[in-house]
This record gives C-alpha cells, structure tokens and sequence, in this order.
C-alpha cells in the first residue's frame, strides 16, 4: 500500500520535471510510478535508456539511482538540491558534451559553426 507521504513526495518529484518540460519531453520521460519516499520513472535519453529512481532522503534533499539492465544500478548520487534536481538528472540522462552536434545530425538540421572563442555564429 502506498503511503500518503510517499504519494506527496512523488508528486513533488513529478511537479519539478513536468515544470522543466523541454527536459520531460528530451528525455522521453514516461511510466511514473510511485515508490518508497520517491519516484521512478523511464526515460529513453541519448545517455541512459532505462529506470531511474528518485528518493528524498531523511535530510530532505534527494537520491539519484540511475537503473540499468537487470534492474541494477548503474549511477547513484546521495543529497542532490532541489534546485540541481534537473542539472544532475539531465546529465545521467541526456547531456552529451557535444549535445548540439548530436541533436542536429539526429534530426538532420545544419550545424552551427562556433568561432575561434567557442561560441555559435549566426
């Protein structure tokens, strides 16, 4: 049976990714599904295609379990901020150093070329 105050934490969970919705939908994030102090859910990101598993720990900041195959963990990271939730999940799931590149070669868009100093021209 599940607990009202599991049931409020996951909502909570819930709420911070559906607020960040560019990432929700970037991360092919689906199947939430209500756990012990927590949530975990599937995405289906460049990184990571699988569970992941959020816990709010008994010092009210968070627990990352990134799942793999066979239901064993891959990736696991103790008291995460509320305000780095998404940075922290992001970076398990989807974020790739050369993101860009990636994302227009996948969905066959031109690339930006960056200049001497890194950054994309017009």
């Amino acid at each position: 049976m599940i607990a009202d105050q599991d049931r409020a934490i996951a909502f909570q969970i819930l709420r911070i990714i559906e607020d960040d919705l560019l990432h929700m939908i970037s991360w092919g994030f689906k199947n939430p599904t209500i756990v012990e102090n927590g949530l975990e859910f599937q995405v289906s990101g460049l990184i990571h295609k699988g569970w992941v598993k959020v816990n709010r720990n008994m010092t009210g900041l968070f627990n990352i379990e990134i799942i793999g195959k066979k239901n064993t963990v891959k990736y696991s990271l103790e008291d995460v901020h509320l305000e780095e939730l998404i940075k922290v999940l992001d970076l398990q799931i989807e974020r790739v150093d050369n993101y860009s590149e990636v994302i227009s070669k996948m969905y066959g868009l031109p690339a930006k070329k960056a200049n001497k100093d890194g950054c994309n021209r017009k």
